[in-house]
């Protein structure tokens, strides 16, 4: 059965999506961007809601520019994930591997691949999904990097996004799939083999950056259940 990320950008709202039913908590700041980090004190403050009731995840923004932390701010983290907006050279994985060196052994990194790679100046899937095969990701994310209204679906072909998602479900990797994703389109994304879906927008009252709400989380994980 494919489970539900919530993003979360503060402890309120993390409780907030666990009162809806939410599988799994990731921390980011919405206004940061795409995978924009929040500071570690949130971290920490999501974590002690969490409490080890689900896993827990967070953005440590992009690999251009990625927030600062410690081993100690990520304490209570389960998994990692740096956005590579602005990284398509030639160099971006052994500077993408150093950054995953920093983190604590405990600590999964996810791999993190731009539907929209092109706008964003990122790697293309290929060399992603390489990448995250090379250095056994425990996760590989299908995100959007512009956050202009439109979803993933409409940014890559759903055959593109199966295809790749299933070559990271083979490996041994969740497959995970963002990208504005609404409640319509919760089929579509188990069709396409997510074992994990990962929303902000669509649990929020309002647009991303305002409150996630209990209601829209306990609605999407009823629609999610439907259709898994």
């Amino acid at each position: 059965m494919t489970s539900l990320l919530v993003s979360v950008r503060n402890s309120d709202e993390a409780a907030a999506a666990l009162r809806g039913g939410a599988d799994w908590i990731d921390v980011k700041e919405p206004r940061n961007g795409a995978l924009g980090a929040a500071d570690p004190i949130v971290w920490r403050e999501v974590a002690a809601v969490v409490a080890g009731r689900t896993p827990l995840s967070a953005a440590l923004g992009e690999l251009t520019s990625p927030g600062a932390f410690t081993a100690a701010d990520l304490a209570d983290v389960q998994y990692a994930k740096v956005g590579l907006a602005g990284s398509n050279d030639s160099d971006w994985p052994q500077r993408w591997r150093r950054l995953l060196r920093r983190l604590p052994s405990h600590v999964q990194p996810v791999a993190v691949l731009y539907a929209d790679w092109e706008a964003a100046a990122a790697p293309p899937p290929a060399e992603v999904l390489a990448a995250a095969l090379s250095q056994r990701c425990a996760a590989l994310l299908i995100d959007t990097w512009c956050k202009d209204g439109r979803h993933v679906f409409e940014v890559l072909p759903a055959a593109t996004i199966a295809a790749l998602l299933g070559a990271a479900s083979a490996a041994g990797m969740r497959a995970v799939l963002g990208g504005s994703l609404t409640a319509d389109r919760l089929a579509d994304a188990v069709a396409a083999g997510a074992q994990l879906v990962a929303v902000r927008g669509a649990a929020c009252d309002g647009a991303r950056d305002s409150a996630v709400c209990e209601g829209r989380v306990s609605e999407l994980v009823t629609r999610l259940a439907a259709v898994s």
